[in-house]
């Protein structure tokens, strides 16, 4: 008796795929045959809408949220430094912006900043409390923007070629995108993936893909090809760890803090 293999679509090309990569909560993760990114099948999964994210900001007062944007301040004027080097200029749009924090550091910095976010308890929360302005990819003409930057956006999309070929369309000629997203598989899980491989071969990969919210996963080399794909250049990518500099810091204050309170209790 022959199994057949299921055929699916990389959301990446359209192209066929059988390759299986892994499992996760009993959904099959794919590998696009063109980009080597992995994937869910779309068709198995309902995408969340993203509309009522950020739940949590109706709780914060001024005090927060000027600690929320405080803590991010150094690390993101670190990244705009480097975006200046590749940007033709200082019309930057930030989808996926969320409350708005790197919009309002870019504004200090001297670039044009506004947000893209289908929260709209994000957006309210950014017009009670931060003077940016917030947009959406329809109302921006092609060939206007300097530089597009997606924060952890592109692992939730259920049509990620579609989007990356949109914003390719809105930047001016020489402009910039900047790509943050996890990778699929951080050292730690590969490691406990290979162990679990040999004690419970049954179990699910250990992977950053997970239910209806981060529904692709990305090394560099598959982050690389699949902008590639629809004509953009890469200037470089780059791994790095939640302890290094190019990270939220509240996993270094969160150790920190632990340290404290473990040396307290000897």
């Amino acid at each position: 008796m022959t199994s057949i293999k299921k055929v699916v679509r990389s959301p990446f090309t359209g192209s066929v795929s059988t390759e299986v990569w892994g499992k996760r909560n009993d959904q099959v993760i794919y590998r696009c045959p063109d980009t080597g990114v992995v994937f869910f099948d779309r068709s198995n999964i309902n995408c969340d809408s993203y509309e009522s994210y950020y739940p949590y900001l109706v709780n914060f007062d001024d005090a927060r949220n000027q600690w929320e944007l405080n803590i991010r301040r150094k690390k993101y004027r670190r990244q705009l430094a480097v975006m200046e080097k590749y940007s033709p200029g200082r019309h930057l749009i930030d989808v996926g912006a969320g409350p708005g924090y790197f919009c309002r550091v870019a504004c200090e910095e001297g670039w044009v900043a506004k947000g893209v976010e289908v929260s709209e308890t994000a957006v309210q929360h950014v017009r009670q409390h931060f003077r940016v302005e917030y947009t959406s990819l329809d109302r921006i003409a092609e060939a206007s923007v300097d530089a597009i930057t997606c924060h952890h956006v592109l692992e939730h999309l259920a049509h990620p070629r579609e989007f990356l070929e949109t914003i390719r369309r809105k930047l001016v000629p020489g402009g910039l995108v900047v790509i943050h997203v996890p990778h699929q598989q951080p050292l730690t899980f590969w490691l406990r993936d290979r162990l679990a491989r040999y004690l419970c071969p049954d179990q699910d990969t250990r992977c950053c893909l997970y239910g209806s919210i981060h529904i692709s996963g990305f090394t560099r080399g598959s982050l690389r090809n699949a902008v590639e794909r629809v004509g953009l250049k890469t200037h470089f990518t780059r791994v790095t760890g939640m302890w290094s500099k190019y990270y939220d810091p509240f996993f270094t204050m969160k150790a920190l803090s632990l340290c404290v309170r473990c040396r307290k209790m000897l």
